[in-house]
C-alpha cells in the first residue's frame, strides 16, 4: 500500500477526531464513528490501522460526515479524478443514457459538436443526437470551442442519494436495456458478463455496496483515458434473488 504526506495527515485528523469524541463520551466506539462517518466498521478501521487507503468514494463520504475536516482529506483527494455530485432533481433532464454517453464524447480529442458525428458514434437518430447535444449546451454541461469541438464543463457527474429518484431509475433500466441486446449482438471479445450467486448475510449490505462502490471508483482512475476511443457502460446490480418481488 503506498502512502504519503497528505494520508499521513489524514490518519493523523481521523484519529484525533475519534479521540476527541470518546474524551467526551467514554461508550463512543469504533462501530460508532463508522455509524457517524457514513462507513463500515471494517472500512475505518482497515484505514485507521492503515492496512487499506480510503477510496475516493469514502473520502467524500467522510467529508460529508466532517466538514471541518474538509480541508485536510482534501489534500488526499486530489490523488483521484473528483466527480461533480449533482441531486436527482437537478439528474433528471438528462437521464436518458445517451445525454452522459455524449457528455463523455466531449473527451475524444477528436470529437466534433456535430449532430451527424454523434449519431454515427453512438448510433442513434440524427435527430435525437442534435436534441440531446443542444439540451447539454443550454444546461451548461457543455460548449463548444472555435474549432468546433465540445468541451466539458464538468467533472464527470455522480449522483447523490439517488433512492427514489424516478431519473435514476429510468437511467439504470435503460442500461440493462441495452446489456440485454449487447449480450445478444456483441462478441465475447467485445464485452463482459460476470454474475455471482452468494449467501451471506443481509447486515453486511452497506459494506458490499461501499465495496462496490469504492470498485467502480477505482475502475474510473485506472481506466479514464485521455485519448479514449469508445465509450464503456459499467453496471453492477446487488440484489436479494427471488423468483417474484410481489
Amino acid at each position: 500500500m503506498t502512502k504519503d504526506k497528505n494520508y499521513d495527515e489524514l490518519i493523523t485528523h481521523l484519529k484525533t477526531e475519534l479521540y476527541q469524541r470518546q474524551r467526551k463520551n467514554s461508550s463512543y466506539s469504533l462501530r460508532s464513528f463508522a455509524r457517524d462517518l457514513g462507513v463500515s466498521k471494517t472500512t475505518i478501521s482497515s484505514i485507521l490501522n492503515q492496512t487499506r487507503t480510503p477510496s475516493r468514494s469514502t473520502l467524500i463520504r467522510i467529508i460529508d460526515s466532517l466538514p471541518h475536516l474538509a480541508e485536510h482529506i482534501e489534500k488526499h483527494l486530489t490523488n483521484f479524478h473528483i466527480m461533480r455530485r449533482i441531486s436527482p432533481f437537478s439528474f433528471d433532464p438528462i437521464s436518458d443514457w445517451y445525454y452522459l454517453a455524449i457528455f463523455h464524447l466531449a473527451d475524444f480529442p477528436d470529437n466534433q459538436a456535430s449532430p451527424k458525428w454523434i449519431s454515427q458514434k453512438l448510433n442513434i437518430s440524427l435527430d435525437l443526437a442534435r436534441q440531446s447535444l443542444r439540451k447539454l449546451i443550454e444546461l451548461n454541461y457543455i460548449q463548444v470551442s472555435l474549432e468546433d469541438q465540445m468541451i466539458r464543463t464538468s467533472k464527470p457527474i455522480k449522483i447523490t442519494a439517488p433512492l427514489g429518484s424516478d431519473g435514476v431509475k429510468k437511467h439504470h433500466k435503460q442500461k440493462l436495456t441495452q446489456a440485454m441486446k449487447a449480450i445478444d449482438t456483441l462478441s465475447p471479445t467485445q464485452r463482459e458478463y460476470v454474475s455471482l450467486t452468494i449467501p451471506t448475510d443481509s447486515k453486511q449490505l452497506k459494506e458490499m455496496k461501499e465495496m462496490i462502490s469504492d470498485f467502480i471508483g477505482e475502475l474510473q482512475v485506472r481506466f479514464g483515458n485521455e485519448t479514449p476511443n469508445e465509450i464503456y457502460n459499467i453496471s453492477v446490480q446487488l440484489f436479494p434473488l427471488r423468483g417474484s418481488y410481489v
